[in-house]
């Protein structure tokens, strides 16, 4: 469902390095060289290393920007592309020779990078009316649209799968959870430190430039645009990321007019990346946790393949499955899904640890079967992953529970057990490796309809005594 630069520069990295690491790479590169270029927009001109120190921790305190700044997913790509178009606008409205060309540019590799490109394209211009009255600025769309007809092409001759996908594939029915959580991702992943200096920022500072005004719209239009689009769907936190520019712009200005407030952000912002510092280190130093046997186990198992990959020549490919369901699972395998539907058809109480607040993504079994074959069938050789297979529509255990309920027109009560240590509160895979990769492969199996389908085996199978065939 994205444009093609994800893709392009997993495929690069992965020439150059091989393995995770060129997965990963230019989406790393990337980051450093987008906050560069924010720098060069928003330097007053009078700034010193004070300045220079407070825009660093701003920008590293940043929630958002430290969870997708090393991530595969096309959001490095958009904020890059997003820097080099804020740049070029600049540029465009001081009148530059052949700026309209250079941000006509821009522009196509925004599109291309993410379709969200085009939302950054029309707040700049709602902030600056008045660009619309400039016959340069059609020249510079022209230049775009003409750079963007082989993408065109291929989405006519592709039936427009992937306008298709995000004007109605996307859609859902309307819950009022979407909303909330939405709104709650949105003040942790801008730090919630930070909120009410960005709220107070917001309203101070008062851009005297076109980039600038355009960098104060940013986060509020972002933020309203998808709260709207949340109202028919699922709404990912990522996908307001351009927002960050906004806010480091307006916090930094007003900051370092303010001592105080510019003492608070260097405090709180320390202790912030301090956190982020110490979270990732026991991510990836924890190995004797509850669930270490089952985290290490798997880590063991990939680094055993790519050995084997690296030193024999042997033919890997690696996927990292999420929790999949369906027909023909052992009735006493434990894990939720079998739990829950077992418990309701048996008419027992259905155990829920913890308030079921936890969110899990569940990939019905025929489309993990789907994304596995494409990967063994449908990549080079040299490509081996890993690459996320699973299903990134979000449920919380309870919502499960009240639908396994529903489905099965049970009378069983939901009881609360003690949360286990270690359980993590949600499991959402990035599958936008897969989706580039595998043949625009997606899970297509809704869960209604694979619960339904998995239902109507386990009834079976309990019609015979709890005896598989």
């Amino acid at each position: 469902d994205h444009p093609p630069v994800t893709a392009l520069l997993v495929w690069a990295g992965e020439r150059l390095f091989g393995g995770e690491l060129g997965v990963r790479f230019f989406f790393t590169v990337l980051q450093p060289l987008y906050l560069w270029i924010l720098w060069r927009l928003i330097r007053p001109a009078d700034a010193g290393r004070r300045d220079a120190a407070l825009f660093v921790v701003v920008s590293a305190a940043t929630l958002m920007l430290q969870l997708y700044g090393f991530i595969a997913v096309p959001d490095g790509p958009l904020m890059f592309t997003t820097a080099l178009f804020l740049l070029t606008f600049k540029w465009f409205s001081e009148n530059r020779r052949r700026a309209w060309l250079w941000m006509g540019i821009a522009m196509a590799l925004m599109a291309y990078s993410k379709y969200h490109g085009a939302l950054v394209v029309l707040f700049a211009l709602a902030a600056n009316p008045r660009q619309l009255l400039r016959p340069a600025l059609y020249s510079s769309g022209a230049v775009a649209l003409l750079l963007l007809v082989p993408h065109l092409v291929w989405q006519y001759e592709h039936d427009w799968a992937s306008f298709a996908y995000h004007l109605s594939g996307r859609n859902s029915v309307f819950r009022p959870g979407y909303v909330v959580e939405f709104l709650a991702n949105v003040l942790v992943v801008f730090n919630p430190f930070f909120v009410p200096l960005y709220v107070q920022a917001w309203r101070k500072v008062k851009p005297q430039t076109p980039v600038g005004r355009a960098l104060k719209l940013l986060p509020v239009a972002f933020i309203v645009f998808f709260m709207l689009s949340s109202l028919r769907g699922y709404v990912q936190p990522q996908w307001v990321i351009v927002s960050c520019f906004g806010l480091v712009y307006v916090l930094f200005a007003y900051a370092r007019r303010h001592p105080r407030t510019r003492r608070y952000v260097m405090r709180a912002g320390g202790v912030t990346v301090g956190l982020i510092v110490l979270a990732r280190l026991v991510m990836i130093f924890n190995p004797l946790g509850i669930r270490s046997c089952y985290d290490e186990g798997k880590r063991c198992a990939e680094s055993l393949f790519m050995s084997y990959y690296r030193e024999h020549g042997i033919p890997v490919k690696i996927v990292r499955i999420f929790n999949t369901y369906g027909p023909k699972m052992d009735i006493n395998d434990g894990r939720v899904v079998s739990n829950f539907i077992v418990q309701a058809l048996r008419g027992d109480n259905i155990t829920i640890y913890g308030d079921g607040g936890q969110s899990r993504s569940f990939q019905y079994i025929d489309d993990l079967i789907e994304g596995m074959v494409r990967m063994m069938d449908d990549t080079p050789d040299d490509f081996t992953g890993p690459v996320n297979i699973g299903n990134p529509n979000e449920f919380t255990i309870a919502e499960l529970a009240r639908e396994v309920i529903s489905l099965t027109g049970s009378k069983s009560k939901i009881v609360h057990l003690p949360l286990p240590a270690d359980d993590p509160q949600q499991r959402q895979p990035d599958i936008s490796l897969a989706r580039n990769m595998l043949g625009g492969w997606e899970p297509r199996i809704q869960l209604r309809d694979g619960l339904l389908k998995t239902i109507a085996y386990f009834e079976e199978v309990l019609s015979r005594g709890g005896i598989r065939r």
